[in-house]
């Protein structure tokens, strides 16, 4: 029930004002106590780590702690500092399993094979970086053809860069079904001990960009070649 009132005026120049102040009368427990949580958003870090301060000061509010009837109370302000770690980017999944922080042809070849089901995910972090599709959520939690395609934007700049983030499991899939646009496997007729070739066609509308699917194949009749 706390009234909290910020000043950003500053932040641009980084100084950002506080002020926190409880109802009438009222006071905190002794003990340690959370007032203000602060968020921002972090710089891209490559190379090393960044260690910043975050200090406090003076400007553009003054420094103070007061008790219910408005005293200054003496009190330790104590400055801290923030560790920027090097940025894990969407799409970074060479070498497996940690990726090495650079996009490039690699990385979206070893998204296109895990799409593909060729090779096998084995952890959280590396799920999470093959998960790129859709890039405004950095993933959905499914394996498909556009993370394939999306990596390949990151791996080729035609992207810039994302910090990776999104799904770090996978989630149950959902298929939008009906509307005007089919894909089908065609008929096809052969002549046993030779190749028939099944075409897989789309009746498109206009906006498909990629697809993906899987089909399912008496083995003991037919042979994939």
């Amino acid at each position: 029930d706390g009234l909290l009132l910020p000043n950003t005026s500053q932040a641009v120049s980084g100084r950002l004002g506080v002020t926190m102040q409880l109802p009438a009368g009222e006071t905190f427990a002794p003990g340690t106590q959370e007032v203000v949580r602060v968020t921002f958003l972090s710089a891209t870090v490559s190379g090393t780590q960044i260690v910043t301060p975050i200090n406090f000061t003076n400007t553009p509010i003054n420094r103070f702690v007061f008790d219910a009837r408005g005293s200054k109370l003496a009190t330790n302000f104590v400055n801290g500092s923030v560790t920027l770690t090097v940025t894990d980017f969407e799409g970074d999944v060479t070498p497996r399993q940690t990726g090495d922080h650079n996009l490039d042809i690699f990385d979206w070849t070893q998204v296109g094979r895990f799409v593909a089901g060729l090779d096998v995910i084995t952890n959280a972090s590396e799920f999470q970086r093959a998960d790129v599709a859709p890039k405004s959520t950095a993933g959905d939690g499914h394996l498909k053809v556009t993370d394939w395609v999306q990596a390949g934007s990151y791996g080729s700049v035609i992207d810039a860069p994302m910090p990776v983030g999104g799904p770090t499991a996978p989630v149950a899939p959902t298929t939008l079904t009906g509307g005007p646009r089919t894909v089908n496997i065609a008929g096809g007729t052969g002549v046993k001990g030779l190749n028939v070739t099944m075409p897989v066609i789309l009746q498109s509308q206009g906006n498909e960009n990629a697809i993906g699917f899987s089909v399912n194949f008496n083995p003991t009749v037919l042979k994939y070649v």
